[in-house]
Parts: structure tokens; C-alpha cells; sequence
């Protein structure tokens, strides 16, 4: 995704050790190392012949203050995080090709009513968009046969500006309801 030169050439005599302190902004389209994702950091020696110049290390990404709020009050409606994971998706993961998915199962109010809800977030430093694929439940021939060609499923979005970053969990509860609500 990122790809940083973080020092210029030098030379190590033998048995001398060097350390180089660094830091890089990490792009806001970065996946959140929530459930299976991982994302790692790869460092690489350019030194002849060398037997292993690489590395990979794990980091920790969490999300921007705005995604923590929206997952918290997706929560906070009744749903439990069931899968996070990474899809390709060139049309929805501008700039990169893929796209992070949040997959909730219902409790409270949408138990019966919903199989799932999957939520999208794609930051791009100015703003928040929040895409929601809200998957009913089959409930009578109709939805049976919605479901049987993936007719069941219905898209809402909601952009926020990063300038609204003090937006109250309670607030995004209602606005989503109402997304979900309206789509049922």
C-alpha cells in the first residue's frame, strides 16, 4: 500500500549495530486490525548477497475516532461483530482494490428480522462514508424467492465530515436505524 525510504545509503563495519528511528503516516484507507486482518509492516536491506534483507511485522491500525463511533453504535443497536474481513472490490476501494467489511448478526429488535448487516467504511481524511448492506430474513415465498436470486438485499449509505468527529454515538444510532428501518 505505502512504500517509504526511510534512510539514505551507509556502510556497517563488522559487529556494528545501527538503529534508525522512523515514522510514516499510515494511509486512512488502511484495513483496522479487527478479527482475522492483519497488516504488516515490511522492512528491506538493499545489501549484496545478503541471506534474509527483509522483515515482516505485525502492527496494530485502529480505526479513526469516527469508524470506532459508527461500529459503537452499530453495537449499541443491537448487533454483534461476527466477521471482519477483506474483499476485492475495485469500483468500492478507491484507491486500493479491495474493501474492508464489518459482517454483524442481530440481536434485540432485528433478530428474526435481518440475517445480517454488513458495514463498510471508507475514510478518506475528509469524510466518512458509511455503506450498509442490510440482508433481510426470509419470512414467506416473496423473500424466498428475493433471497434465491440475492434480491434480499438493500444498500444504504451515510457520509459524515470529518469535521463532525464530536457526532454523539447516539446520534449515529438514530440516523442508521432510520437507514435500516426505511429499507425493511
Amino acid at each position: 500500500m505505502l512504500k517509504q525510504a526511510i534512510s539514505q545509503s551507509f556502510t556497517l563495519q563488522p559487529k556494528e549495530e545501527k538503529v534508525i528511528s522512523f515514522s510514516c503516516i499510515v494511509p486512512p484507507q488502511t484495513p483496522v486490525t479487527r478479527g482475522r486482518t492483519r497488516v504488516h509492516l515490511r522492512t528491506g536491506l538493499d545489501i549484496s548477497m545478503a541471506i534474509d534483507p527483509s522483515d515482516w511485522d505485525e502492527i496494530s491500525v485502529k480505526p479513526h475516532p469516527l469508524m470506532e463511533k459508527v461500529l459503537q453504535a452499530v453495537q449499541n443497536l443491537g448487533f454483534h461483530l461476527h466477521e471482519v474481513d477483506c474483499e476485492y472490490n475495485p469500483r468500492l476501494g478507491h484507491p486500493y482494490p479491495f474493501v474492508q467489511e464489518f459482517e454483524f448478526r442481530p440481536n434485540g429488535k432485528y433478530y428474526g428480522r435481518l440475517d445480517e448487516l454488513e458495514v463498510t467504511l471508507r475514510f478518506d481524511g475528509y469524510q466518512l462514508e458509511v455503506l450498509l448492506q442490510i440482508d433481510r430474513k426470509v419470512r414467506g415465498l416473496q423473500s424466498f424467492i428475493e433471497e434465491s436470486f440475492g434480491l434480499d438485499e438493500r444498500y444504504a449509505h451515510l457520509q459524515i465530515p470529518a469535521s463532525d468527529a464530536d457526532i454523539s454515538i447516539g446520534v449515529l444510532m438514530e440516523q442508521i436505524d432510520s437507514l435500516i428501518q426505511s429499507r425493511l
